[in-house]
């Protein structure tokens, strides 16, 4: 069984929350004025760009980011699609009005697969 990189998976969370408009789990990665710097991703186009791996399609990501995250099927369908996110948090995100309000639920999220391995 993998083991959680939980080191990694802090400093997704911390990227996210310095800056809220850089996270979108509807999307993989890409480009956009939406952000400061550029780009837009969710959790696994993150994990990526921050470990330096750049998928050739966005598609990627997810598949490149489970082992760099060290998680189990399981835990990469719980974390990288907000369907499988326990219910309160998911409806958090998808409510929430500002970029910060989505990043403290998808942190929230991070928490919670650091705490419980779920």
């Amino acid at each position: 069984m993998p083991k959680l990189n939980v080191e990694l998976l802090r400093k997704v969370k911390k990227h996210i929350l310095e800056e809220p408009r850089r996270l979108d789990m509807g999307y993989w990665i890409h480009a956009t004025t939406a952000s400061p710097c550029g780009t837009v991703a969710c959790l696994a186009g993150w994990t990526c760009i921050l470990s330096n791996v750049v998928p050739a399609f966005s598609l990627e990501a997810g598949e490149l980011a489970t082992p760099l995250l060290g998680l189990n099927e399981r835990q990469k369908m719980s974390l990288f699609h907000t369907e499988h996110w326990p219910r309160e948090l998911a409806e958090k995100y998808w409510n929430a009005r500002t970029p910060g309000g989505r990043a403290r639920a998808t942190a929230k999220r991070i928490n919670l697969l650091i705490k419980e391995g779920r």
